[in-house]
């Protein structure tokens, strides 16, 4: 479909913003908005929203280039700009003569960041966000987790989907980097099994470069990766001002958020629904906004995507995403559609139903410790031992490899068989005796881990996984932190974000903890020196203890 017209918004700066716009029959519209950095022309960006539901549902839609970015002007600085120019461009779009004055927002991924950048900057005409597939924070589940740079994500966003046009727009020939700027392969082939197969062969090889610093081909013409990677803590001002969740209490319309079990930007979802719902400026978006969580991996939700990494949940875990998007937009306009008698909507994996809740994490939750213990077991048992513990050794030429977990398209994503790692001398192994009846486990997960380490930096990593009677171990959740101090005994929370699942008799539940989880997140290099510059690389070892005081556990939310 061609546009009825593209338009240019000169910003307060002199700079020129180029969007195309798409009529519903009957004008002045309400508008769905969507600003990317992906080529407002490109597949990529249109599949985000279908265009033509949109139009049926009478809303006009606009897609605009951000700054920088393929058709408009200036200087792309990702995320930073985004306040300013979603400010200006929803004001201006709403008092365009084919808007109404209701300006909505949508996309995923960055475009899913632009809206709650906009958000937070309080434009007059915005009226509803609903970022899918997206950070809330961007330094905490987009840039780093729990301290670890979350490298492959980073490094095939800045060389596949960024590092093209920004060579472009500087003259600079792309030499060893062959990314076509539009992201269509020879056959035209936009679907998330091309997108992954190219980011692998253009980013896979720059995965074990040392120093991170020195990426031959973002240098000069994509420094922003070199700067996330110079600001590795949250108290850094560069990430302040860009925090959503932070920020909430600016957001004064109501926000649905869309994410997966196994989405890259899981934590987005459910803490940005809990920091709107919890300090939003407006009644309207504390009580009007929603959540869904479904069973996916990072692919656009649709009535066709059933299935995460190795397992299929069945027809009902699919939803037509555009039709509960305009629903959800509906509503909040007053347009007739029906407002859901619950606001959250979940999947329970293995039971593969969707159950709706009035809050996260749901009320009536009950929380179960459970605790690390001798010859590999998980239970109930405090630790009465004085001194006990499990012995690992991590060695950073040899780190655990990505197996599944909420990373990117390339790398094995969702569930999948953890059952070879066990017995790697970099992880220590801990399981329930099989359950004697179903447990739904279903919130935020998070585990206390006691240890001690012969370095002055290492990474903590626990997954919590389902051990299957025929053998097979499918992780659920999983978490990083990377601790750093002096060598010697030392504590630490690990998030291993959230999940819902039932657990059915005869399994069990099964916890490591190891070192590293790579390439999803950089390798500690076990020196303590800056991720930016170190290339040394030191073997460490780590007493994991399970005794009296110094006990480790995993904090489990079960279900009704």
């Amino acid at each position: 479909m061609d546009p009825a017209e593209t338009i240019g918004l000169t910003t307060s700066d002199g700079t020129v913003l180029l969007s195309d716009v798409y009529l519903p029959s009957k004008t002045p519209a309400p508008v769905v908005l969507m600003r990317t950095a992906y080529d407002r022309t490109s597949t990529l960006s249109r599949k985000m929203i279908d265009i033509d539901r949109c139009l049926e549902r009478g809303y006009a839609v606009v897609m605009q280039d951000t700054r920088g970015r393929f058709s408009s002007d200036g200087t792309f600085s990702p995320f930073h700009q985004e306040m300013a120019d979603g400010r200006e461009t929803v004001d201006w779009v709403g008092s365009r003569q084919f808007s109404n004055g209701d300006v909505v927002m949508a996309g995923s991924s960055y475009l899913g960041a632009t809206q709650w950048l906009a958000a937070i900057a309080g434009p007059e005409h915005l009226r509803a966000i609903a970022p899918a597939l997206s950070a809330s924070d961007i330094f905490e589940g987009w840039i780093y987790q729990g301290g670890a740079f979350q490298l492959a994500f980073n490094l095939f966003w800045a060389l596949v989907h960024l590092l093209p046009e920004e060579q472009r727009r500087r003259g600079i020939e792309p030499a060893s980097i062959q990314a076509n700027p539009a992201y269509r392969d020879k056959a035209d082939d936009t679907s998330f099994a091309a997108t992954a197969s190219h980011s692998l062969d253009v980013a896979g090889p720059w995965l074990e470069h040392l120093p991170l610093g020195d990426i031959a081909p973002l240098l000069g013409a994509a420094d922003f990766y070199n700067t996330w990677l110079a600001a590795p803590h949250a108290a850094d001002p560069y990430w302040k001002r860009i925090s959503p969740e932070r920020n909430a209490w600016r957001i004064s319309c109501p926000v649905l958020v869309v994410s997966g079990w196994y989405q890259l930007f899981l934590r987005g979802a459910y803490e940005g629904y809990r920091a709107v719902t919890s300090s939003g400026a407006t009644e309207v978006a504390r009580n009007q906004s929603r959540m869904i969580i479904g069973p996916w991996e990072n692919s656009l939700p649709g009535p066709e995507n059933t299935t995460a990494g190795a397992l299929d949940f069945g027809q009902s875990a699919g939803i037509p995403f555009t039709d509960v998007q305009l629903d959800f937009f509906d509503d909040v306009l007053g347009r007739g559609s029906p407002r859901p008698a619950s606001p959250v909507r979940y999947f329970v994996m293995g039971a593969n139903e969707w159950r709706d809740t009035v809050a996260w994490p749901v009320p009536g939750t009950r929380w179960r410790t459970l605790f690390v213990g001798p010859y590999g077991t998980l239970s109930e048992t405090t630790p009465t031992d004085e001194e006990a513990f499990d012995s690992t050794v991590y060695d950073p030429t040899d780190p655990v490899p990505t197996l599944g977990g909420c990373t990117v398209p390339g790398l094995p994503q969702g569930p999948q068989d953890h059952s070879d790692l066990d017995e790697r001398p970099d992880s220590a192994v801990y399981r329930t005796e099989p359950l004697q009846q179903p447990m739904e486990i279903v919130g935020p997960v998070r585990a206390s881990v006691h240890f001690s380490a012969s370095s002055p930096s290492t990474d903590i990593t626990v997954t919590l996984s389902i051990e299957h009677a025929d053998g097979r171990v499918m992780n659920l959740c999983d978490g990083i932190t990377r601790w750093t101090g002096d060598p010697g005994d030392a504590h630490v929370e690990v998030d291993l974000l959230a999940t819902a699942v039932r657990v059915e008799r005869g399994d069990r539940l099964h916890l490591r903890i190891s070192h590293s989880n790579f390439p999803r997140f950089d390798r500690n290099l076990g020196t303590g020196e800056p991720s930016l510059l170190a290339t040394r690389m030191s073997t460490v070892t780590h007493r994991i203890y399970r005794n009296r005081k110094r006990a480790t556990s995993v904090l489990l939310p079960i279900g009704e």
